[in-house]
């Protein structure tokens, strides 16, 4: 996609990747008919920022469209609700291969605490709440913010980064 704006929560996405196959954050709507194709039994999403991102954006709001148990429900969400703060585009906005490495570093390590960081909070707190039984997006978002603060996130990669070495 030659025009796509990548922010950090693309580069970072895969850390909270906590979803299984038939549930999954989808990042655009392409409507009722697309998913119910797809296998999705417990829940799915679709979220599109208004900022015209293809996730959950910080920058306003962002449309929800949740498939639970078979039922869709849609609304809106904004940063605020979770108490964090809207940004400009350009603040989610990644870099280089290298920076955006040095950026994954930063949110992993708990360096940065800005929007790059938030906006991985939000999108992995939704995949959270969609991979774990009887908890609310808000407990799926603080969920997110305590694996960051933990280390637990940057102990995984390290794993990771270790196993892809040895093979």
């Amino acid at each position: 996609e030659k025009n796509k704006t990548i922010t950090m929560e693309d580069v970072m996405g895969g850390f909270f990747g906590v979803a299984s196959k038939t549930d999954c954050v989808f990042d655009l709507f392409f409507g009722t008919d697309y998913h119910s194709h797809l296998g999705t039994k417990r829940g799915g999403m679709a979220v599109c920022g208004e900022d015209g991102l293809d996730e959950i954006t910080l920058t306003g709001e962002t449309d929800v469209y949740e498939i639970r148990f078979g039922e869709i429900t849609s609304y809106t969400i904004t940063p605020e609700q979770f108490g964090l703060r809207r940004c400009a585009l350009q603040e989610l906005v990644g870099g280089t291969p290298e920076e955006n490495a040095q950026i994954s570093k930063d949110i992993l390590t708990g360096k940065e605490k800005g929007p790059k960081r938030d906006i991985v909070v939000m999108n992995a707190g939704m995949s959270l709440y969609l991979g774990k039984d009887g908890i609310s997006l808000e407990e799926g978002i603080q969920m997110a913010q305590d694996i960051l603060d933990s280390g637990k996130a940057y102990e995984k990669l390290q794993e990771f980064v270790k196993l892809t070495n040895e093979v």
